[in-house]
């Protein structure tokens, strides 16, 4: 049930008991004096006349033509843009997705959107705006009445208000009053506005379209404005990096700052930004303000201040890699992303033409789209996403929220090694963590972000520690591998190994933390090719893993 801000309850047309033709374009299609059902073709014109008529528009070429007083009229839009009502027909469905724009008439309309995010604006009358599975506005002018909001979402979706002269969010906060489960805001014209199930203190100004308060600059830590500013310390770079502001001009259109630490760069590092809000399908990504470790392929492939150097790392040689970090979200949380960003090459620091793959793990994925098609899903543990994969391009999207922990990234890479995506022999350049934004005003901080990476090299196991104070490394070889039985075939293992050892080829023994990497029986490494070695087991041929075997 929808009800308007007075009270009154607004109703979709009724179940149709006639269904008219819909052969052809460019045709006269009349209804009759009860409730019709249309199908609206190229050119088509329209006319149900008396009773609830339901028209379903397939080409924005169609229109409707009714008189008042004759029905409840609705119309659902199957077509790619704008959709607006024809005079006296009473409700509006956006149902492609590809309809980002729907807009009402002099009436009271109820006015629906689809699975994009889409601009609605009711004009005249007390209308009933329904949000849906995108990242909505809602447009309420000074003028055209009294609107109630249906299925707001703060964080993603946005009240746009206009004629007004509310310039601050204080002064909706004053205008706000709770009425049992809903929040009533007095405009000064005497018109309302009506969020439904909404309480105030989950709304913040950007649910207004408002900027976030200006973030404070805590001792110690340094502040950056720009499109393209960067820093370098304890080989990490912090970015701003608004790549994709195309025509936008800073400073008037759109602005982003990044306030960090030189001695910590990962703690409590915040990126602000202030762009447009929008309601498109497949929207650009605006920037990706973010922390990066290692040589990018993308930029001058030089980090001066990293001591480490364990990136660039050949993918058959990396023995383990994991992120452990901790966010918090501000804004419209719906219109970026945050994901790790890691790039692979095909030699050690080189450029753009070397480019290989380019993964990206979301941990938030908000209502920002990842490009190409669903190839499949991974699961580890507790974490569950599904893949997406365009060209070079990989995105490994988590299927719900995930702003805290830690992410076995070196498992992520096993696993696209699995499908063929990345080969043994790239090599991981970098990896940058941060938020891809597309609309509106947010702010992620970075409360802190640590890596632990395994390198096998000829002398044995190098661990890595990065933190955003600095990195340090420690070499830790290999224990030497003990037999379990004797036989013709033996199981043998050392501290994390275990595999078998066969009379007519060395033992291969998998490492249970990383399941592509294998150790000889010495405890030497022996390169990942052979984790496929086909092995005597009783005479019998298999191809065994650490999964294989109960300890």
């Amino acid at each position: 049930m929808y009800l308007t801000v007075t009270g009154v309850e607004l109703k979709l047309s009724t179940r149709p008991l006639n269904w008219v033709s819909g052969s052809g374009s460019n045709v006269y299609r009349p209804g009759t004096g009860v409730a019709d059902a249309f199908q609206g073709m190229a050119g088509d014109i329209l006319s149900g006349g008396l009773g609830d008529d339901t028209y379903h528009m397939w080409n924005s070429t169609a229109t409707i033509v009714e008189g008042g007083g004759q029905g409840i009229d609705t119309a659902y839009a199957y077509y790619w843009g704008s959709a607006g009502l024809a005079a006296n027909v009473e409700n509006l469905v956006l149902s492609a997705r590809g309809l980002t724009s729907g807009s009402g008439n002099g009436l009271s309309n109820i006015i629906m959107a689809g699975t994009s995010g889409a601009t609605l604006n009711g004009l005249g009358g007390n209308d009933v705006l329904v949000g849906g599975a995108g990242s909505d506005i809602f447009v309420v002018t000074a003028g055209n009445g009294s609107d109630a909001i249906y299925q707001f979402r703060p964080g993603y979706d946005v009240v746009r208000l206009g004629g007004y002269g509310i310039t601050n969010f204080d002064q909706i906060v004053s205008r706000a009053q709770q009425v049992g489960s809903d929040l009533k805001i007095a405009l000064p014209t005497g018109e309302s506005l009506v969020l439904r199930n909404i309480n105030l203190e989950w709304l913040d100004p950007t649910d207004f379209g408002f900027s976030l308060p200006k973030a404070s600059v805590p001792t110690g830590y340094a502040q950056m404005y720009g499109a393209a500013r960067g820093h370098n310390a304890e080989g990490w770079y912090v970015l701003t990096n608004a790549w994709g502001a195309g025509s936008l001009t800073f400073g008037q259109d759109y602005s982003i700052d990044a306030i960090y630490s030189r001695s910590d760069m990962t703690k409590s590092t915040t990126f602000n930004w202030s762009f447009p809000y929008m309601t498109q399908v497949a929207a650009p990504i605006k920037a990706y303000p973010n922390v990066l470790f290692g040589v990018s392929p993308q930029g001058e492939q030089v980090n001066p201040t990293d001591t480490t150097h364990v990136f660039p790392v050949r993918v058959g040689s990396l023995g383990g890699l994991t992120a452990t970090y901790d966010v918090t979200m501000k804004g419209n949380v719906g219109g970026y992303n945050v994901s790790y960003d890691i790039w692979f090459t095909t030699k050690p620091d080189g450029g753009k033409p070397t480019i290989t793959n380019e993964l990206m793990i979301w941990v938030h994925k908000g209502d920002v789209q990842p490009f190409g098609s669903v190839i499949g899903t991974y699961t580890d543990g507790a974490f569950t996403a599904t893949i997406y994969r365009d060209g070079d391009y990989t995105a490994v999207v988590s299927d719900k929220d995930v702003v805290a922990g830690t992410l076995n990234i070196g498992r992520v890479v096993a696993h696209l090694q699995s499908l063929g995506i990345v080969t043994a022999d790239e090599y991981l350049s970098c990896i940058s963590f941060g938020a891809e934004v597309i609309s509106g005003n947010g702010a992620l901080r970075i409360n802190n972000l640590d890596m632990n990476v395994d390198t096998i090299t000829s002398s044995g196991m190098v661990h890595t520690t990065i933190t955003g104070a600095g990195s340090s490394s420690v070499a830790a070889a290999a224990s030497p591998a003990e037999m379990l039985a004797g036989d013709s075939t033996e199981f043998v293992f050392s501290d994390s190994a275990v595999g078998l050892d066969h009379t007519d080829q060395p033992a291969i023994l998998e490492d249970t933390s990383t399941p592509a990497n294998w150790f000889a029986q010495d405890g030497s490494f022996v390169d990942a090719s052979l984790a496929s070695t086909s092995v005597g087991l009783n005479g019998l041929h298999a191809n065994l893993s650490a999964a294989d075997f109960l300890f």
